[in-house]
């Protein structure tokens, strides 16, 4: 049986890198939320991809930002996507490089 949205998104958050391994509920109602609105999974992928490698690819001079506490730190790159969506190529490379973290 393959997984629902909404578990899909917190499944994805609480096994990324600087995040909880377990999610509160207030991250539960803004992943239902993001749904409600018609965010779609691989959007949600994108973002959570796309903000890890961000964090893990500071120059090595920068401080260390803070484990991430919240699914909300997410969202403006969300919106960043939703905005100017990301090539399939894009994607493919962020796959690639998020596994070599």
């Amino acid at each position: 049986m393959e997984p629902q949205p909404l578990e899909s998104v917190l499944g994805l958050y609480c096994r990324l890198p600087d995040t909880p391994n377990r999610y509160r509920s207030l991250d539960r109602q803004l992943a239902q939320r993001w749904l409600d609105q018609g965010v779609r999974l691989t959007e949600i992928r994108a973002a959570f991809l796309l903000a890890t490698l961000r964090r893990h690819r500071r120059p090595d001079h920068r401080e260390r930002l803070p484990t991430i506490r919240s699914l909300a730190y997410f969202e403006p790159v969300l919106r960043e996507i939703q905005q100017r969506p990301l090539a399939p190529e894009y994607l493919d490379y962020l796959e690639r490089a998020f596994c070599s973290l």
